[in-house]
Parts: structure tokens; C-alpha cells; sequence
């Protein structure tokens, strides 16, 4: 037995080595994760709000809301001038896409016009369904100054709306289509306590 005792130091001593390195690691790759996730977060954020409509660290001052309608949550970043909600960016999610689900974000002002609407993630088919990604075409800016009551048709135009398609692709801009006007009446249906005083931070 004694002469196992050495033999036991050792592989306790490199087994103590292996957990540190590996816990060290693990906490460095969580931190490279984190700043790499906030740093896409502070990105699509400044794609969707112009930089003067706040001056408060936007994604930093956030609520998420259920929505009983489209029956999903959702993340609403709230834009603030010296303390004074402007405006929002809302989460969306249309859950009917070509491949799966296609993840957006919408800029809002507080009377409801989109300031940008840009996909952050989607599985849909390069060369066709991806025209929706703001690097891929500028389809998605068609969106801009929209709302709810502008155009009162919200479709593509194969369903007599007034936004384009891509030829060969419907199922793809129809999801988005559908998903944009849904953020917008769960918009005006909680717009009044997204812009008063007491929307706080979560």
C-alpha cells in the first residue's frame, strides 16, 4: 500500500491540474461568449433605431411581455432620451418559414412607424429565402416608415398586399409579412405602458 501512495499523489495532483485548466477555460469561453453575444445585441440594435432617438444604453433597458395573440414572449428594448421612452425594438417571431422559424427585430416609433426591421436569424434556403437578411438584398427595407394602418393591406402582393416577394419564393416573405404586422397591433395593444414612465428594467 505505501508504495501505491506516490502513484495516488500523482494522479490526484494531475487530476486537480485537469479541473483547474479545464474550469479555467470553461469561465474564459463563457466570457468570449458573452461579449461576442452582447456585441451582436449592441449591433442589431443600432441597425434598427437611429443613434440621436436615445441616449440611454439601450441594450441594457429591456422588458419581455407574453403575447397572448401570437402566443410567444417577447423582448422589447426601450429607447429613452434623458429618461423618456421614444421609442422600442420588439422581438418576433414567425414561427412559418420555408425552413423553420425566422427570428426579427422591429424598431417602433411611439406613433408606430417602423424605423428598420432586420432578421437576426433564419434557417431559410441561401440563394432564395435568405434575400430577407439586410447583407443579401434590401428587401427588407420595404418595411420602413410602415404601419399598421399603412398600407391596410399587410400581404405580399401574390395575396393583393403591397409588399414584393421573391420570385420563386413566397412561403419565406409571407412569414415575415405576417410576423411584422403581429408586432405591430401587440405594439398598439400595449403601447400606452411601454411609453410611460414606470416601464422599468427586467
Amino acid at each position: 500500500m505505501d508504495r501505491l501512495t506516490p502513484h495516488a499523489r500523482v494522479l490526484a495532483a494531475f487530476a486537480l491540474v485537469v479541473t483547474t485548466v479545464v474550469s479555467v477555460t470553461h469561465c474564459a469561453t463563457n466570457r468570449k461568449i458573452a461579449s461576442n453575444q452582447l456585441r451582436d445585441t449592441q449591433l442589431q440594435l443600432s441597425q434598427v433605431l437611429p443613434a440621436d432617438s436615445f441616449n440611454n444604453e439601450l441594450h441594457n433597458d429591456s422588458i419581455t411581455l407574453y403575447d397572448t395573440d401570437s402566443q410567444q414572449e417577447r423582448k422589447i428594448y426601450i429607447a429613452r432620451f434623458d429618461g423618456k421612452p421614444t421609442a422600442v425594438v420588439i422581438s418576433a417571431n414567425a414561427p412559418d418559414g420555408y425552413v423553420g422559424d425566422i427570428s426579427l427585430l422591429i424598431g417602433l416609433t411611439e406613433n408606430g412607424t417602423i424605423t428598420a426591421v432586420r432578421v437576426t436569424q433564419h434557417r431559410e434556403t441561401p440563394g432564395l429565402g435568405d434575400k430577407i437578411e439586410y447583407r443579401r438584398s434590401d428587401w427588407i427595407t420595404q418595411f420602413d416608415g410602415k404601419s399598421l394602418s399603412h398600407p391596410l393591406t399587410w400581404a405580399v402582393k401574390k395575396d393583393g398586399g403591397e409588399f414584393d416577394q421573391f420570385t420563386g419564393a413566397t412561403i419565406t416573405p409571407r412569414a415575415v409579412v405576417h410576423a411584422i404586422k403581429d408586432t405591430l397591433t401587440f405594439f398598439e395593444n400595449n403601447k400606452k405602458s411601454l411609453f410611460s414612465s414606470e416601464s422599468t428594467l427586467q
